[in-house]
């Protein structure tokens, strides 16, 4: 079991938390309003990719494989660091080129 996921029930809440979110980040990526075709589909696929992930490693999580707490975690942390680190890269780009 990771550090950061000490208990049984942690790991199997991520789990079941992945497995929720797997649907809405490709419902995200399929709704996406991009201007390049390309983009779109390079961004369909990342997200799908991260999706059937999710899917996988909380099924795994579900059935107590110890390979699963590894794929959540760096799945959460990809996450955290696309949903986090965006606005933050967004806000120091506008707070430098406001000058």
């Amino acid at each position: 079991m990771e550090p950061g996921l000490k208990t049984p029930e942690r790991f199997r809440t991520l789990g079941v938390i992945w497995i929720c979110f797997a649907p809405i980040a490709l419902a995200m990526a399929m709704i996406s309003k991009v201007r390049s075709p390309t983009t779109y589909y390079v961004q369909l696929a990342s997200f799908s990719l991260v999706a059937l992930a999710g899917l996988v490693c909380g099924i795994g999580a579900l059935s107590d494989r110890p390979w699963a707490a590894r794929g959540l975690l760096v799945l959460t942390w990809l996450a955290g660091v696309y949903f986090l680190g965006a606005p933050l890269i967004l806000a120091v780009w506008l707070l430098f080129s406001a000058r």
